[in-house]
C-alpha cells in the first residue's frame, strides 16, 4: 500500500508556474491543504473503526447465540408440549 501526502508549498509553486498569481496560488493551496486534512481518514480513524466493528462483531455473534438458545428453548418445549397432549389423549 503506497502512502502519500498533500504538500501544499509544492502544490502552490506549481500553481504560480502555471500562470496563477502567488496570493491565489498560496490560498489555493491553503484551502485545498483544509480540506484534504478534514475529510481523509488518518491511520488512527481506520484502528478506531477496526475496533468498533470488532465489537459489533462480537455482540452480533452473542445475539445470533442468544437467538439460538432461545430457539432450541421454544423447540424443546413444544415437542414437551406435543408429547404431553398426546399422551393426555
Amino acid at each position: 500500500m503506497t502512502s502519500s501526502t498533500f504538500n501544499a508549498i509544492t502544490y502552490a509553486n506549481k500553481l504560480k508556474q502555471a500562470g496563477i498569481e502567488p496570493r491565489g496560488a498560496e490560498a489555493i493551496a491553503e484551502e485545498q491543504s483544509n480540506f484534504i486534512n478534514s475529510n481523509v481518514a488518518t491511520k488512527s480513524d481506520i484502528a478506531l473503526l477496526k475496533s468498533d466493528i470488532a465489537i459489533m462483531e462480537i455482540r452480533l455473534q452473542a445475539f445470533i447465540v442468544k437467538c439460538l438458545i432461545s430457539t432450541t428453548g421454544l423447540i424443546c418445549g413444544l415437542i414437551t408440549l406435543l408429547h404431553f397432549i398426546k399422551s393426555s389423549v
